[in-house]
Parts: structure tokens; C-alpha cells; sequence
């Protein structure tokens, strides 16, 4: 029944991510095109599948933990999407970066422990809920797990409630022009160097339809960011994320865009820990996974010896 709930799981994953993205890559060849998008769809849902697949082997081991177990499967969705913002066939960031979507003040989150940390939250809602369901909706059972996680929730809430009132309007600003150009640029490491305002040109490829994920990038480093895109939406943002100006170049064609910025930066945890807690997530899953298998060879023992000795 599990190998048919894998096997049902991800054809459903492959499916659905083949049928969302179909058409939106184009290259001169038609058969290149088909080919290229089945292949790079397909593997998008391997990468959206291989969380809950590693769940199912892992959950069912630590059951009877309780509301702890609830942790596993957070914790290894973030491993397995920390990873492939490193390296992999497709824009891993981005990826990751489809948790983090929501209100400004929740964003604020990205400033203290980077997307990995909306990942978290949002797999261990998921997983709370699946936990209550088994039980039946015991309240007693995930009574504390629920109150813990709420509470987590607000003080993310009230955190980005404060930072954003802190950073005032009166602050000295100058006037910043986005022009339309074709380079793109990477900027993970702006933060680290103290940059106040980053100016990062990009080509979007296909076209951007919607703002590009890159403007989180600006919260969880503390800097100002000037994204002029060729063939997507040129936006400028201060350094809590609020857009000041945005122009879709498929209408403004080589149209400027003006914005007043905030000249100076601000300092976030984010550029002091970096990717820390992802890199725990993916420790906390190596942790899991060999207990898990210490746990199935101490059983295996336990059942020979029991066999041989009555």
C-alpha cells in the first residue's frame, strides 16, 4: 500500500507541474521545446515528491514520539530544497522561495533565517495538520504543538510589524533610474559586503509574468534593490520589501523608471548566520535518517536473538 501511495504521489506531483508550466518555455525547435519542458518539469516534481516519500520511511519510525515526530517532515522538506538552491537542473532559490509568498511583515522572516525558515513553518503547519487528523482531533494530544507553532507565528508577525515601523520615512533618500538592460548578475554575497543599494540588471527567461522571487533576497540581506529586467517586470524595493515603483518591460519597452531609495542599508541576522539553519535542517535530516536505521538494525537483533533463544 505504501509503494502504491509513492508511486500515486508522484505521478501526481509529475502531472500537475507538467500541466502548469506546459508551453512556458519556447525554443525554435518544437521537439526541443517538448522535450526540454517534460524533462525539467518531470524533475520539479521528483524534487516536490522526494519530501513526502522520505517522510513516509521516516515518520512511521518515530511515531510514537508524539508531536515531535511532526518535526521530521519539515525538517527534511527544508534539507532537500536548501540543497537544491546549491546545485541542480533548475533555480533551486526560486523554487524555495514559492513558501515565502505573503504580507510584508510576515516576509520580514527572510531577515533573520532566510527562506529555509518559511519552508520550515510552512512543512510543519502541514504537517501539525496531518497529525491532528490522525488523532482524531484529540485537542489534548496537539494541544502544545498547536500553541507553540501559533506562537511562533505571531512573534514572526510581530518581529516584521516592528522592523518595518522602525525603519523611518524621514530617512534621507536619493533618486535611483532603472533602465532596461540585458545582464544578469548574482547577489547573495551584497549582504555580506554591507551593500546599501543593489543594482542587479537580469534577463528573464521565459518571460517573467509575475515579479521575480529575487526581491526576497533584498529583505534578508538589509539592502535597497534596483532590478531593472529585460523581457519581465523592472521593480525597485526598499529594504523591508515594499515596492516604490514597478514597470512591466513588455509595455514600457526602453522606458526609465524612477524611485526614491533609502540611501542606507539596514543590518539583518540573515548576513551574520546565512544559511545556518538550512544547513541544520539538512543535519537534523542526516541525524533522523541514521537513527531511523540504528533503530531498524537494534529491532532486527532483537527479533534473532529472540529466535534463537526461545
Amino acid at each position: 500500500m505504501t509503494e502504491r501511495g509513492n508511486l500515486l504521489t508522484l505521478l501526481g506531483f509529475v502531472l500537475s507541474i507538467n500541466i502548469g508550466l506546459w508551453g512556458l518555455f519556447s525554443l525554435d525547435d518544437g521537439a526541443l521545446s517538448l522535450t526540454f519542458e517534460i524533462i525539467r518539469s518531470s524533475l520539479l516534481g521528483v524534487l516536490y515528491f522526494l519530501p513526502y516519500m522520505i517522510d513516509r520511511w521516516l515518520y512511521p519510525k518515530f511515531r510514537n514520539m508524539g508531536p515531535c515526530a511532526t518535526l521530521i517532515f519539515p525538517t527534511v522538506t527544508t534539507a532537500i530544497f536548501f540543497l537544491s538552491s546549491l546545485e541542480g537542473p533548475f533555480d533551486g532559490t526560486v523554487q524555495a522561495s514559492k513558501f515565502a509568498y505573503g504580507p510584508t511583515i510576515a516576509q520580514q522572516l527572510l531577515s533573520l533565517l532566510g527562506t529555509w525558515a518559511f519552508i520550515f513553518i510552512s512543512s510543519w503547519f502541514a504537517s501539525l495538520i496531518n497529525y491532528v487528523w490522525e488523532n482524531n482531533s484529540d485537542w489534548r494530544r496537539s494541544k502544545r504543538t498547536a500553541i507553540i507553532f501559533i506562537a511562533i507565528v505571531v512573534a514572526t508577525l510581530s518581529f516584521g510589524a516592528i522592523k518595518i515601523a522602525a525603519t523611518r520615512p524621514e530617512q534621507s533618500t536619493v533618486k535611483i533610474a532603472a533602465v532596461i538592460m540585458e545582464f544578469p548578475h548574482y547577489m547573495r554575497q551584497a549582504g555580506r559586503a554591507g551593500v546599501d543599494i543593489m543594482l542587479s540588471p537580469s534577463y528573464e527567461w521565459p518571460k517573467g509574468l509575475v515579479i521575480h522571487s529575487v526581491y526576497m533576497r533584498a529583505i534578508e540581506n538589509g539592502f535597497s534593490l534596483v532590478l531593472p529586467t529585460s523581457d519581465g517586470i523592472t521593480i525597485i524595493e526598499d529594504v523591508n520589501g515594499r515596492f516604490l515603483s514597478q514597470m512591466d518591460s513588455a509595455e514600457a519597452g526602453d522606458g526609465i523608471l524612477y524611485a526614491e531609495v533609502l540611501t542606507q542599508g539596514i543590518n539583518t541576522v540573515y548576513t551574520t548566520l546565512g544559511d545556518l539553519f538550512g544547513w541544520l535542517c539538512v543535519l537534523g535530516t542526516a541525524a533522523i535518517v541514521v537513527l531511523s536505521i540504528i533503530s531498524r538494525v537494534s529491532k532486527r537483533s532483537e527479533r534473532s536473538r529472540t529466535a534463537v533463544f526461545g
